[in-house]
């Protein structure tokens, strides 16, 4: 071997600034990616607030028999429902409302803004010698702390369900039964809101 072939210090001195080079390069791909994983974490969490707090601004009340559903928020909903009431200090009163099932919607859109009344009445269950008999009382103010239940569909698409005046929840998507898109192996939630 010829002594000009041996490295030289400032082989090794550029070899190490080589590897030193690509170990730097690795970390910051790995941090960027990091940075964008958490950006898109929170871009989700944030339109995930930003939904609740929409559906937060529909309240269903009762009045006398029937029960108001209010739109406070800027977007209409679709498909508001009553789908069940309770009453913290007396479990045989329920709500039900007059002509359609529980679970049907109230009407289709509900602008912003808008109420619209569900007309129904309360009754009270009793057991009289093992049979289980309702019986219907005209309410002029509903019973004290009645609580209900509705279901609707925002102005993306999410079902949500909200009792009284606490935080709306999601509905899962298995249990929504919503349509979907299929294009090949693409597939969206259906929602006439406009791109």
């Amino acid at each position: 071997m010829l002594a000009a072939d041996a490295p030289t210090s400032a082989d090794w001195l550029s070899a190490w600034g080589q590897v030193g080079g690509a170990a730097a390069t690795a970390a910051a791909v790995i941090v960027a990616l990091w940075i964008a994983s958490r950006d898109r974490r929170r871009l989700a969490q944030d339109r995930a607030d930003e939904a609740r707090g929409r559906a937060a601004m529909v309240i269903a009340a009762a009045s006398n028999s029937s029960v108001i559903v209010t739109n406070h928020g800027q977007s209409p909903i679709r498909r508001p429902a009553v789908v069940s009431n309770s009453v913290p200090e007396d479990a045989e009163i329920t709500w039900t409302p007059q002509g359609a099932g529980q679970v049907d919607p109230v009407c289709e859109v509900l602008a912003p803004g808008a109420s619209v009344t569900v007309p129904g009445g309360f009754q009270r269950e009793r057991v009289r010698d093992g049979r289980s008999e309702m019986h219907i009382y005209d309410y002029d103010r509903p019973p004290y702390g009645a609580v209900m239940t509705i279901r609707f569909i925002d102005v993306d698409g999410r079902l949500w369900s909200r009792t009284g005046l606490e935080s709306p929840e999601l509905v899962a998507a298995n249990e929504q039964g919503a349509r979907v898109w299929k294009v090949g192996r693409l597939s969206r939630p259906w929602s006439r809101r406009a791109r």
